[in-house]
């Protein structure tokens, strides 16, 4: 991945798969462990790059590559890869959204104060 690990919110980041084999021209499938992110790519070497634009805070977490190929008409896929994590920084992630506050009242005797988040 470059870079390793770490990327800035809003920049792009490049992951790279590749696999040791001497059957080339497959397809790398590029997938977050969790969530539906899924990337596709044909590949005529023994690797493929994924670009991920635009980086937010959706796509933290753990990804892992694939390989498919096909060999005298039978199919072949690779086990999945150890997983590679990235962290999105550079934005502020934990930043208290506004309050919610209301104040009710009845018959004047009565006050509650509400709080909430939106």
């Amino acid at each position: 991945m470059t870079p390793p690990g770490e990327v800035t919110w809003g920049t792009s980041v490049d992951v790279t798969c590749s696999i040791s084999t001497q059957h080339v021209g497959g397809t790398f499938t590029l997938q977050k462990t969790s969530g539906s992110f899924t990337k596709t790519q044909s590949s005529s070497s023994k690797s493929a790059t994924f670009n991920i634009q635009r980086v937010n805070f959706d796509h933290e977490g753990f990804y892992q590559c694939q390989y498919h190929t096909t060999v005298s008409t039978r199919a072949f896929s690779s086990p999945q890869s150890d997983s590679l994590r990235l962290s999105v920084t550079g934005k502020d992630k934990n930043h208290a959204p506004p309050q919610l506050n209301t104040t009710c009242c009845q018959n004047n005797t009565d006050r509650h104060k509400l709080h909430g988040r939106i």
